[in-house]
């Protein structure tokens, strides 16, 4: 609600319609967002060491950025194409870039640079923890880390929903699993996602 409320001053126009409203979807996303938060936050303090950065790998270090970014862009750019190849047959791929173009179309101005800071900053700080964090770590101590990788990205593509993009949200969400598992920390999947969605964001802006 208060990305909401943000929306009606950056976008005055926005509240004018609420049927058709991006405030009103960005107000779902940060309630959405709040439960992904608040649902480590609170296993931290009831069961861990009260530290998201002990207990769910949230650091980072400076090489983070450039190594991540990289390799975001790279997975927008190479893995998601590879994805949908041999689906081709069966699936629109023009429209897989749709639900973004609808959200990200009528934005202008200072609505525009919100909806970039949520969607490019916001979204993959608190998915990761979330999915790579609390999620991951959770399913890897019952089913093992190869069945919490799989698991937390099942959880990752499905919470977008958004069925034609599953497949590569699922695929992109399983690098990201891996590489969490490998270096130990949240750091490089986080400006992995944040390199996948700034890649999508200034696509969809310079096509306008």
């Amino acid at each position: 609600m208060v990305v909401g409320l943000v929306w009606a001053v950056v976008d005055p126009e926005a509240v004018e319609d609420p049927t058709d409203s991006l405030g009103l979807t960005v107000g779902l996303s940060l309630a959405l967002w709040s439960g992904l938060v608040w649902a480590p936050l609170r296993a931290t303090r009831r069961k861990g060491q009260g530290s998201l950065a002990l207990d769910f790998g949230l650091r980072m270090e400076g090489r983070d950025v450039p190594g991540g970014l990289f390799a975001g862009a790279l997975a927008q750019v190479l893995l998601v194409p590879l994805v949908y190849l041999p689906l081709s047959r069966f699936v629109d791929t023009s429209e897989l870039d749709e639900p973004a173009r609808e959200l990200t179309e009528p934005a202008r101005g200072g609505g525009l640079f919100v909806l970039a800071v949520l969607l490019v900053l916001v979204a993959p700080l608190v998915e990761e923890l979330f999915f790579r964090g609390l999620l991951l770590q959770a399913l890897a101590r019952r089913f093992g880390t190869g069945w919490a990788v799989v698991g937390s990205s099942l959880g990752f593509a499905a919470a977008h929903f958004q069925g034609l993009q599953f497949p590569a949200l699922f695929v992109f969400g399983l690098g990201l699993g891996l590489l969490t598992v490998a270096i130990g920390r949240l750091g490089p999947a986080i400006w992995a996602h944040v390199g996948f969605n700034a890649v999508t964001m200034a696509v969809l802006v310079a096509q306008r």
